[in-house]
């Protein structure tokens, strides 16, 4: 029989392993998605990779980002919110923060 104190650890040890495993689904999924708007790979796109400069997007590239954000993550917002991130890393905080 297990100690109250290891049966503790491993629940805390299970539940950052399915936390860090979420939060790679997400940036995963959000990679898979954003490459096929840009029409790049999925390697092209680094955490601070940026959306017009580096990846080409333009004003309805970003409308069709918040509208495939919110059918694959939940995530509402208008479109004007996607204008004010500059980066990959941006839309995955936005998204993170959004689907918790």
């Amino acid at each position: 029989m297990t100690s109250l104190q290891e049966q503790l650890a491993a629940l805390h040890t299970d539940t950052a392993a399915a936390s860090t495993s979420a939060e790679a689904t997400t940036a995963t999924k959000l990679r898979t998605l954003m490459a096929s708007i840009a029409g790049v790979t999925t390697e092209d796109i680094a955490d601070n990779s940026l959306l017009i400069d580096d990846l080409g997007f333009q004003s309805l590239d970003l409308i069709e980002l918040a509208v495939r954000c919110e059918q694959t993550f939940g995530v509402k917002t208008n479109a004007e919110a996607y204008l004010a991130m500059r980066t990959f890393a941006d839309v995955l905080r936005f998204c993170e923060q959004s689907t918790n």
